[in-house]
């Protein structure tokens, strides 16, 4: 991991801006955050490790639903893999707001389609729609763009 030094005169948001994306730093702020990430470290929403980890969740998403009954076609199967694709999609549309509000409300949505899709899992985990050990790697990613969006909208990030 890089590490980035900034002033200590800013506030401790940009840290726990940068860790979401793998960057050890050292004390800034926010708006900062939002200005190095896109100018020095950050080119794209593509570069950001959640959007990539989430891709990764809604193509593994695709293939656990396409193992599941027909019968679940217009059921679990359109809600879990709409919900897999809403998570990339708002972190894209909320890495190209302008202002910090906004771009947090999006990366929230994307948390908040996470949670729905975690449920959708679990749901069908117990309805046996597909062999258990075929849960595992859906699990795991999506534990980790959880954990990452969770960073990325705590209150330690807000003003």
């Amino acid at each position: 991991m890089a590490d980035i030094k900034i002033p200590r005169a800013y506030a401790r948001g940009f840290c726990y801006a940068l860790s979401a994306f793998g960057v050890n730093c050292i004390a800034s702020s926010l708006d900062l955050a939002v200005g190095v990430l896109r100018f020095l470290v950050i080119k794209s929403y593509k570069d950001l490790i959640v959007w990539q980890k989430s891709m990764e969740l809604a193509q593994e998403t695709y293939r656990l639903t396409g193992l599941f009954p027909a019968r679940e076609q217009y059921g679990l199967v359109s809600q879990m893999r709409r919900a897999s694709v809403s998570i990339p999609s708002n972190i894209a549309e909320g890495y190209g707001r302008r202002t910090q509000k906004e771009y947090k409300r999006f990366y929230s949505i994307a948390f908040g389609s996470g949670l729905e899709l975690e449920t959708q899992l679990l749901l069908s985990k117990r309805l046996a729609l597909s062999p258990i050990s075929k849960f595992d790697v859906s699990r795991e990613l999506l534990g980790e763009v959880l954990r990452m969006l969770n960073v990325m909208t705590s209150k330690k990030m807000r003003n």
